[in-house]
């Protein structure tokens, strides 16, 4: 099998918490490495950069999916942010804005792995 060293992951917003399962197979499988370790370049697409971040900083994908599976996404109003308008003046349907509680989970875990 040829060396990986490249990933690119694409948008789509809350959908992407689906690449998390496929990662864990890919690392369980060791045909990734955990923290994606002799991976040179990555490319990120939108929803996809959110949902690797806790991987980014040095969380296992088991801590990344734990993460995840417990936010309260009810806290984000997703349907009340979606604009066409949004599209041309903040370069997508939805503001990014929805997204920020969920890194400040990320990095509360990150600083005190106990929470």
């Amino acid at each position: 099998m040829n060396k990986i060293d490249t990933l690119l992951f694409s948008g789509g917003g809350i959908k992407c918490i689906s690449l998390l399962g496929s990662l864990k197979s890919l690392i369980t499988q060791e045909i990734l490495n955990e923290g994606f370790k002799g991976i040179s370049t990555i490319y990120y697409v939108s929803g996809s950069s959110i949902f690797t971040f806790p991987i980014l900083i040095g969380l296992s994908i088991d801590a990344t999916i734990e993460i995840f599976k417990n936010i309260d996404y009810s806290k984000m109003n997703i349907m009340n942010s979606l604009s066409l308008d949004s599209l041309f003046s903040n370069y997508g349907f939805q503001s990014v804005e929805e997204y920020y509680f969920i890194i400040e989970i990320i990095l509360k875990k990150k600083a005190s792995p106990s929470i």
